[in-house]
């Protein structure tokens, strides 16, 4: 089970229990994708927060659906079964909203030209809300 793994590395002081730290670690280490997906989508609070976590350490800001599931599953696998496949989709979903929101507040919100897939600014407006992304 991943929380208790993960539980084992803080106690023994391998990696502090913030959760920033504990995707970093996850990232920098050869753990298994598939193990990381099938942890990430579990339905408690501990895999959610994680779940956030790992999706917002993605620099998402500018990009378009495909891009960002790219930039986002690269070290991860994600589970067949579909609620799971669901709730990373919704978190990625929320995670790709919440830094476009950001963004567009700071002033450096900007449409990507160049892949053909449209990104940033332009898909913002045009989807609306988390919900219909």
């Amino acid at each position: 089970h991943g929380g208790r793994a993960l539980a084992f590395m803080v106690a023994s002081g391998v990696v502090r229990d913030f959760p920033m730290d504990l995707i970093t670690y996850l990232r920098a280490h050869e753990c298994s994708p598939r193990q990381i997906g099938w942890f990430l989508s579990e339905d408690f609070s501990l895999a959610k927060i994680l779940r956030m976590e790992f999706f917002n350490s993605v620099r998402l800001v500018d990009t378009g659906v495909l891009s960002a599931l790219c930039f986002a599953l690269l070290g991860l696998r994600l589970p067949l079964d579909l609620q799971r496949l669901d709730r990373c989709m919704w978190s990625l979903a929320e995670c790709w909203w919440r830094q476009h929101i950001r963004a567009k507040r700071a002033g450096v919100l900007n449409t990507f030209k160049g892949s053909g897939e449209i990104c940033g600014k332009h898909l913002a407006e045009l989807i609306g809300s988390v919900e219909d992304l």
